[in-house]
């Protein structure tokens, strides 16, 4: 933090960067379904730490949670900026109307509950990272399937037969992939203490 506070461009990127897959989630998480057809979350990711690399020096926060807090909001802007970009050319539409901070904070607190990301002991020494990062990592290294059940069915709260059309698979397919998902981003949370 401090080296980054010094205008330390390497600095920036690496304390910035450790957020990239945290708001990549956040970003998928709080997409209005208008939107996902015509832009990425990477793609918003990437527009949120321009803009904070570019305010970095006006941010005045010390923590981990200040930092976090601060992305969220850069990350929450952008969304709502993106909205009213596309706007124009649909009617309009009651879930746009939700404030995205909102939906933001939401989605923070659904990677909170997830059931493996309550074992894990986020403090490690100067290593300190927010609960929701860490397991947004984890997640960003599991399987592509494991990764896609477990943030269908428990981070956007779909129904088990949702999950199972999306996935391509039957019920009881999915909602084994998804318990033996679940067991490995523990597993993979537990080691990373």
């Amino acid at each position: 933090m401090d080296a980054a506070r010094t205008g330390d461009a390497v600095a920036q990127d690496a304390l910035l960067g450790r957020y990239r897959d945290y708001l990549a989630l956040l970003a998928r998480m709080s997409f209005r379904r208008g939107l996902q057809s015509k832009l990425d979350a990477s793609d918003i990711v990437q527009d949120v730490l321009v803009k904070a690399h570019r305010g970095f020096a006006g941010f005045r926060g010390r923590t981990e949670a200040e930092t976090v807090g601060w992305l969220k909001q850069i990350l929450a802007r952008t969304l709502a900026n993106t909205d009213r970009q596309y706007r124009h050319t649909e009617r309009r539409c009651v879930e746009r109307e939700r404030s995205l901070d909102a939906i933001v904070m939401a989605s923070s607190q659904a990677l909170q509950r997830l059931p493996a990301a309550s074992t894990t002991t986020p403090s490690r020494g100067a290593e300190r990272r927010e609960a929701g990062a860490l397991v947004a990592d984890v997640l960003a290294a599991l399987k592509p399937d494991d990764r896609e059940v477990i943030v269908l069915r428990s981070l956007e709260e779909r129904e088990w037969s949702d999950v199972a059309r999306r996935m391509g698979r039957n019920g009881e397919a999915v909602r084994a992939l998804w318990g033996r998902a679940i067991q490995r981003l523990g597993a993979q949370l537990e080691g990373g203490r």
